[in-house]
């Protein structure tokens, strides 16, 4: 994933947007970590960067195909709870069904991050109206000052 980051931001321009979904959201902000000169900002959608894998509610079924609990250890969780050190918004839904929705907020605040909430399943999130108007925000905002999300009615 980190090289067809480099690729497309090779191609496209020096700095690109980063956007997944469930693990894919993982290995993003992973990636913005990693990358940061080549990526402008991160959005995650149902993405549990926030504590251990088990607090899901698909925790169970994982245990039952592999015999044991998530692989995911103390130092793995710590390093996942680090936001990228660019603009990182995580969309989450108390709806959510799959993922814990407390999984997907940050502890602490800063400049830089913001959760949105927003009402959805996991599986819908990636065509909802109101995640689509938190993507289309994020992606029409220039480089420069961060204004934060601010749900129109």
């Amino acid at each position: 994933m980190a090289f067809g980051v480099r690729n497309r931001t090779d191609i496209a321009g020096p700095r690109g947007n980063h956007c997944g979904s469930i693990h894919g959201h993982l290995a993003a902000r992973e990636i913005g970590k990693l990358m940061a000169p080549r990526v402008r900002q991160v959005i995650t959608m149902g993405t549990p960067f926030n504590a251990e894998a088990d607090l899901t509610n698909v925790g169970w079924l994982f245990r039952l195909l592999n015999g044991s609990s998530s692989p995911i250890d103390a130092a793995m969780s710590l390093r996942l709870r680090k936001p990228p050190p660019m603009r990182t918004t995580s969309i989450y839904s108390r709806s959510d069904g799959v993922v814990a929705w407390q999984t997907c907020c940050h502890h602490k605040r800063s400049s830089r991050v913001q959760d949105v909430e927003v009402n959805s399943s996991h599986i819908g999130m990636s065509w909802n109206r109101d995640v689509l108007a938190v993507i289309s925000d994020r992606l029409g905002q220039r480089s420069g000052p961060w204004k934060e999300y601010v749900r129109v009615h």
